[in-house]
Order: structure tokens, then C-alpha cells, then sequence
């Protein structure tokens, strides 16, 4: 094998190590030249960082005025209170108006109007917390053991209907209830027990309504049969008072009004 003169087999080539150095400088350029992007998405979430600093901060100046408003507000409210009711204290004049005296406004009313028209032995009356009772008893409005009305009982129920009328405003509700004496379960002919107390109760609602022109929409109408006794039952005396027809008027605005419309 022939070598050329002067030249060494060990020596490596130059070129080789030069491609190495060119491929490290582009490395290096790249790396210099490609966060340039970067730098501009630092600085804009550097911006709304500092953006939703800002509204954080205004809302919480503004919340914490609207609670200064709400404090004053509630302060002026408190004072304007107490001078009021110092005032009523002193001009002896009540603040509110109590619906008890209300009710016995009415029940003087309608018991005056109830003896002038000499019906006081007729009728009973009784007042309650929140409510009036008026008692009618079985013999003076129907026939025995029956729903029919009695002629004679037109003048009574008519004057009741028509006072009721007078004081309709003042009234939230009117409830008629049917009631029967223990006597079986069959007390006459078709009629059971509960059916005739309903159908009086029925009655005295519809001559409440086509005679007296009473609203509709204020009355209801219950048969309780021979469960809800005011006497006993052993004489025809007792079973005659538990034969009856009890009218209640609730007042309007009363506490008895809620627990009387939820019976409906």
C-alpha cells in the first residue's frame, strides 16, 4: 500500500469537528430567539393580574358602603320607632288597633241587635278568641228528624241573615254547622246521621244566600252528626240541645281566621 508523502493516518479530518461547532451555534440561536413570544404573554397576564386587583378592590369599597348605608338606615328606622311610640304614649291614643276589641265591637253590636228584634231566648251567642257562636236550637228552624225548614223559622233566620249582612265588612268568614243527637245510625226515613246534619247545615246556607244575598265565598258549611254533644243524651231534653245549627262569624284580620279557612 502506497501513502502519500508528508500525511499522517492518525490524524482525523477537520471538517467533521467543524459540522459539530455549526450545529451548536444554531442550537444556541434558537434558544435565544425563541422566547421572544414569552415575554409578551408574561406582561399581559401581568396586566389582568393587575386588573382583577383593581375591580377586587372596588368591590370591596363598594360592599362596605352599601353595609354603611344599610347600618344608617336601619338606625333612622329604630329612632323613628321609638319616637312614635312615644308619641302614642303620650297623645293616649293606641298604635294598633287590637282585633279582640274589634270582635267585641261586633258581638256588642249584634247582641243588641239580636234583643231589640226579642230574639235573646232564640239565640244563643257566645264569644270566643277570635270568633262569635251563635246556637239555633233543632225545634225552632226544622221538622224532627228531617231538613226541611220549618215555616216559622223564615222570620228568625232572615233577621240573623240580615244582621250578618250589616256587619259583612268586618268579617272574614262565615261557617254553619249541622249537628244530631245520638239516637242510631239511621235517625229518620233515608237520612243517616251525618247526611242530616250536613243537609241542614246546606239549608240554612242557602236561605243565607238567596234571601239575605250573604256571599257565597264566605261561608262553609259543616255536618259533625251526633259526635260533637253539648249535652247528654239519655232525656229528649239533653238530645234536644244537641239537635241544633250553630252559625260562627270570624272576625276579618283574626288569628281564628287562618284555622277557621283551613276547615273548608
Amino acid at each position: 500500500m502506497a501513502f502519500n508523502k508528508g500525511s499522517n493516518p492518525d490524524e482525523k479530518p477537520e471538517k467533521t469537528e467543524t459540522a459539530l461547532d455549526d450545529i451548536d451555534e444554531d442550537d444556541d440561536e434558537e434558544e435565544q430567539s425563541s422566547p421572544s413570544w414569552l415575554a409578551s404573554y408574561s406582561d399581559m397576564m401581568t396586566d389582568l393580574m393587575a386588573i382583577f386587583v383593581i375591580l377586587f378592590a372596588f368591590a370591596m369599597m363598594a360592599t362596605s358602603h352599601e353595609n354603611k348605608v344599610i347600618k344608617e338606615q336601619l338606625h333612622q328606622a329604630k329612632a323613628q320607632t321609638a319616637v312614635s311610640a312615644v308619641s302614642a304614649e303620650e297623645s293616649g291614643v293606641p298604635e294598633i288597633s287590637r282585633p279582640s276589641d274589634e270582635l267585641d265591637e261586633v258581638y256588642e253590636k249584634v247582641k243588641k241587635k239580636i234583643a231589640e228584634g226579642g230574639y235573646s231566648e232564640s239565640i244563643l251567642m257566645e264569644k270566643q278568641d277570635g270568633y262569635i257562636n251563635f246556637k239555633f236550637k233543632d225545634n225552632l228552624l226544622f221538622y224532627p228528624d228531617s231538613a226541611t225548614m220549618r215555616e216559622s223559622s223564615s222570620g228568625i233566620l232572615r233577621y240573623m241573615g240580615n244582621l250578618l249582612l250589616s256587619v259583612d265588612s268586618e268579617i272574614d268568614s262565615i261557617e254553619i254547622s249541622g249537628f244530631t243527637a245520638d239516637a242510631g245510625a239511621v235517625s229518620s226515613g233515608n237520612y243517616f246521621s251525618w247526611e242530616l246534619s250536613s243537609d241542614r247545615a246546606i239549608a240554612v246556607l242557602k236561605f243565607f244566600s238567596a234571601d239575605c244575598k250573604l256571599p257565597q265565598s264566605k261561608m262553609f258549611i259543616s255536618g259533625y252528626s251526633h259526635y260533637k254533644p253539648v249535652a247528654g243524651n239519655d232525656t229528649e231534653q239533653d238530645r234536644s240541645l244537641n239537635r241544633r245549627v250553630e252559625v260562627k262569624i270570624v272576625r276579618a284580620n283574626s288569628a281564628a281566621a287562618a284555622g277557621a279557612s283551613s276547615g273548608r
